[in-house]
């Protein structure tokens, strides 16, 4: 599935965050058709709430534009089942296995680590960075999880929480933190292109906006933005610290190890 999104062959466009998928250009890839706007116009006859799911955008060429219809990667796995080709039965075939790790993950949670574990291998990436990686995800969650005790709704509010504290480690929020390490499309993760030292910083600056939360028994978004603003300028000071101490010159931020993961 991952592997058709990232097709060249097949157009996209980025819109409020999320990343829209030529419909046209699916067809071809699930059905091997020579004229797929037709298929396309029978299935939504066929599928109404497939076809629902549908937006237009406007696609920018060097000589022209023109506006197709596009689908996010929830839409191509509704299309992926009302199709019967050989391309989409693999597919639902990795549908299936997918739905079944996520069963047995329910049950035993240590499966999660292990899979991402592996995938990370598979990589390139070492064993370090994964670790880090690892503790990292276990970070995020403790957050998240307190903030949502603590009233906050995912969506804006989870991501300007977010973004006050990369502000105070990096100096950058995540949106310009992407584009400073040129990633363009919405499904890579910022944090599979940090550094070890990224990493453990981003975690710090977490671990101790839980800690601010806890000992303050923050309530609501004004003062949960606080104690996140105030961690990211706690783990920002660590990461000056280490930019300026030591009798050898370090390792800038933006620095990554070919050793740590292949592109």
């Amino acid at each position: 599935m991952v592997t058709m999104l990232n097709d060249p062959h097949i157009r996209r466009v980025d819109c409020a965050g999320r990343t829209w998928y030529a419909v046209t250009d699916l067809m071809e890839a699930l059905s091997d058709t020579r004229h797929p706007s037709e298929d396309w116009e029978a299935l939504s006859k066929r599928e109404p709430a497939v076809a629902a799911m549908a937006e237009r955008h406007e696609f920018h060429y060097s000589t022209h534009s023109e506006m197709l219809a596009t689908l996010t990667a929830e839409g191509v796995l509704r299309l992926v089942q009302a199709l019967s080709t050989p391309q989409a039965e693999r597919l639902k075939k990795w549908l299936a296995e997918s739905a079944l790790q996520r069963l047995e993950e329910s049950e035993n949670p240590e499966q999660v680590l292990a899979r991402m574990r592996k995938a990370y291998e598979e990589r390139g990436y070492t064993a370090k960075w994964i670790d880090k990686r690892l503790r990292g995800v276990s970070a995020r969650q403790e957050v998240t999880g307190e903030w949502r005790r603590r009233g906050v709704e995912e969506g804006e509010q989870y991501r300007a929480l977010t973004n006050a504290i990369m502000e105070g480690v990096f100096g950058m929020d995540v949106e310009r933190l992407r584009r400073y390490k040129n990633l363009q499309r919405t499904t890579q993760n910022l944090r599979d292109y940090m550094s070890d030292l990224e990493l453990v910083l981003t975690s710090l600056a977490e671990t101790a906006a839980v800690s601010l939360h806890r000992d303050r028994a923050s309530q609501g978004f004004e003062e949960l933005f606080d104690d996140a603003t105030e961690a990211g300028r706690i783990a920002g000071a660590a990461r000056v610290q280490i930019e300026q101490g030591g009798a050898r010159k370090p390792r800038r931020m933006d620095e990554h190890a070919e050793v740590n993961r292949r592109y």
